[in-house]
């Protein structure tokens, strides 16, 4: 379906189909006849209010340079698609939509997801495209995004936006599955700021893998992040990669962790806890929870890195502990560190709290 003024499903509206577009930018009728899809044009927005399916291993895609869900849109074991911007191209491998590009270069672009996007052991691919120093890209998502299974591995979710994206409270990113799956958010030029529940836990497997990426990322009080696994913790990556040296893994300028905010990438029964990196190249404050403990029947703890490259700010909770294997790893790495020395609340004693406290400021060394 293309129609440059716009397209709205009413929220009666009902689309069942093997693979369904739904775009506001032209096709040619050339690159269609060639089986290329090109998409391009500064075409009106597109809103769902009702309930889009696609058949099992099919796809659903989006395509406009605004795009808004408030009803639900599902594509079990494929894939479901949206690019915000003025030129897109959807990619495929066989009859499977398995990613899409993105380009604008005056519009701005938005993706708000207030409803459902369901891929069971699919994927979600959420691409909001915008040129730095001309436009504003933003993703919001109030609603749920999930690709989770109960008899497979978890999917893969993926959100980017050249701005901004905001994950409000009480909204879900979950990819879980017999073995964890993977979710990777990245506002590249611009803020992530998380507040609800995002998961790629696995249920029989090991746990999978989450990255939270962009110029400044923050995990406001309730988020919840976890990657755990029955066999072995998954991976949490907040702001960067280990000691920020992963070319491949955007590092963010500023990075927050607020005091209500967990992480875990625990071993919930046998193996070793996972890996946890909060990074800043700038300042990294950390507040929350994180834990990545080994397995409740065997296996060590994991690793866990907070580190801001000339400020830090430890204030919160680690738990690298193993109740059958060896204590994990933890790596502060600053410039300088300034112990404080006050008298700080009493730690937890029990089994099911212990934990590591840290209370420490760190900032760059001079007069």
């Amino acid at each position: 379906m293309v129609n440059p003024n716009g397209v709205l499903f009413g929220a009666g509206a009902r689309v069942n189909a093997d693979a369904f577009v739904a775009s506001t930018l032209n096709l040619r009728d050339s690159d269609f006849l060639d089986g290329k899809y090109r998409f391009s044009g500064n075409g009106g927005g597109i809103e769902n209010r009702g309930e889009i399916t696609a058949a099992p291993g099919g796809y659903i895609a989006f395509i406009a340079p605004q795009v808004v869900n408030t009803g639900s849109a599902s594509a079990p074991m494929g894939t479901v698609a949206t690019g915000a911007g003025e030129r897109v191209t959807l990619n495929f491998a066989g009859n499977r939509l398995v990613g899409l590009s993105v380009a604008t270069d005056t519009l701005d672009t938005l993706i708000d997801n207030r409803g459902a996007i369901r891929a069971e052991g699919g994927a979600i691919l959420l691409t909001a495209a915008g040129a730095e120093a001309v436009t504003r890209s933003v993703i919001n998502n109030t609603g749920v995004i999930e690709a989770s299974s109960l008899s497979t591995d978890g999917g893969r979710i993926v959100l980017t936006a050249g701005k901004d994206i905001s994950l409000g409270a009480g909204s879900m990113l979950a990819a879980d599955g017999g073995k964890g799956g993977e979710v990777a958010v990245q506002a590249r030029a611009g803020t992530l700021l998380a507040g609800g529940d995002i998961s790629a836990r696995g249920t029989t497997g090991e746990g999978g893998s989450v990255q939270l990426l962009g110029r400044y990322v923050g995990l406001l009080d309730g988020a919840q992040v976890d990657a755990s696994g029955a066999s072995g913790g998954g991976t949490v990556l907040v702001g960067g990669d280990y000691r920020g040296a992963n070319a491949g893994v955007q590092n963010a300028f500023r990075t927050y962790v607020g005091a209500q905010a967990t992480i875990r990438a625990d071993a919930l029964q046998q193996g070793d806890g996972g890996k946890v990196i909060v990074w800043a190249d700038d300042t990294a404050r950390f507040h929350g929870t994180v834990s990545v403990g080994g397995g409740a029947q065997g296996g060590d703890g994991g690793s866990v890195e907070i580190s801001g490259r000339r400020n830090m700010e430890l204030l919160g909770a680690v738990d690298v502990a193993a109740p059958l294997g060896s204590g994990g790893r933890v790596l502060l790495d600053p410039e300088d560190i300034v112990l404080n020395t006050s008298t700080q609340a009493t730690p937890p004693t029990t089994p099911t709290e212990r934990r590591t406290r840290h209370s420490a400021t760190r900032r760059r060394a001079g007069p």
